[in-house]
């Protein structure tokens, strides 16, 4: 998005005290299906085939749109693809940490992954 940068302008805080007793707000396998997800861009898809998948069968599969391996594709022409979440309400919270897990099967030559918040 045009209001976000990257990389950020502050330096990430340590991580977060392993003492201090966290909320959960959300968490989802995917083994139901999308849960609080949405998928962005033709090629972002709910996987159901388990090789790829961090824990269980399912996962999500977020591609950035190139027509196949080895080929060129203009930059005006490549379909980018994201997954982002339903909005949480988190006014009533001061700090939030964040943790997921990814596999990757191909990370090509302009292919990008990030986090937003």
């Amino acid at each position: 998005r045009d209001d976000h940068q990257w990389p950020p302008s502050e330096s990430p805080e340590e991580d977060p005290d392993p003492f201090v007793e966290w909320t959960l707000i959300a968490e989802d396998n995917f083994e139901t299906g999308l849960g609080i997800w949405n998928l962005g861009g033709k090629h972002a898809s709910l996987y159901t085939g388990e090789e790829f998948a961090v824990d269980g069968v399912n996962a999500l599969q977020i591609e950035y749109g190139n027509t196949g391996v080895g080929q060129t594709v203009p930059a005006d022409k490549k379909q980018e693809s994201s997954v982002y979440a339903q909005e949480i309400d988190v006014t009533a919270f001061t700090e939030l940490a964040v943790a997921f897990d990814y596999k990757t099967d191909e990370f090509g030559t302009g292919d990008r992954f990030f986090l937003e918040s």
